[in-house]
């Protein structure tokens, strides 16, 4: 009994101090990235950046020698110079806050990998029209787009979780694999080949008329 009581206690104590190891890394330091190494040093997590960045914010696709697959929480919170972010393949996941109140967002770029965009990942981008999200994504968080731009639009696979998403928070959805008419810039609901359709039609009543 006392040798079992001993085990189970060297157990937890061997998992206390990895999570500790793992919670407590210290942020390391690559360009203008902080990143941390989990799941054995094999993954990289990045957590922020070393100068608040501006522009065009790429991340890049490994780092540390090991491939990037998670955007921190709060990684980007507030950077309201960032003016479009291209989040590379084999990120599965951005969590909460990530790109919370980043107001000068105007364009961002998912892999085919993401699986999960967490609580406020994108809240408060006001100047973020539209998004193209990946048809292998399992989970949105319902805030993730909150109070973003008035016309804000989600393009994706028909028949998606993004288009089901969509549909939940009544914010509009596009089909990626069309092509949709602009009005005044704007793009209608109205595809391309429906409108092409219909003029056709108008021209053909014309010159009935005409004759």
């Amino acid at each position: 009994m006392k040798k079992l009581l001993a085990l189970t206690l060297a157990a937890l104590l061997c998992f206390g101090l990895a999570a500790v190891g793992t919670i407590g890394a210290s942020a390391l330091e690559e360009g203008n990235f902080t990143y941390v190494l989990t799941n054995g040093d094999t993954q990289a997590r990045i957590t922020g950046y070393v100068t608040k960045p501006t522009g065009a914010l790429n991340i890049p696709e490994t780092i540390g020698g090991a491939p990037v697959t998670t955007i921190a929480d709060s990684a980007f919170k507030s950077c309201t110079g960032i003016t479009s972010v291209t989040i590379p393949a084999g990120v599965t996941y951005i969590w909460y806050d990530a790109f919370w109140g980043c107001t000068g967002l105007t364009s961002v770029t998912l892999p085919d990998s993401l699986i999960v965009i967490e609580e406020a990942a994108f809240w408060g981008c006001s100047n973020l029209k539209s998004i193209v999200i990946p048809s292998g994504i399992l989970d949105i968080a319902s805030n993730a787009f909150n109070s973003c731009h008035a016309d804000f639009t989600i393009r994706g696979t028909a028949g998606s979780y993004a288009e089901r998403f969509a549909a939940g928070k009544g914010i509009r959805f596009l089909d990626s694999s069309k092509e949709y008419f602009k009005l005044w810039g704007k793009e209608t609901d109205w595809e391309k080949s429906t409108l092409n359709w219909f003029l056709m039609i108008v021209c053909f009543g014309w010159i009935w008329m005409a004759f």
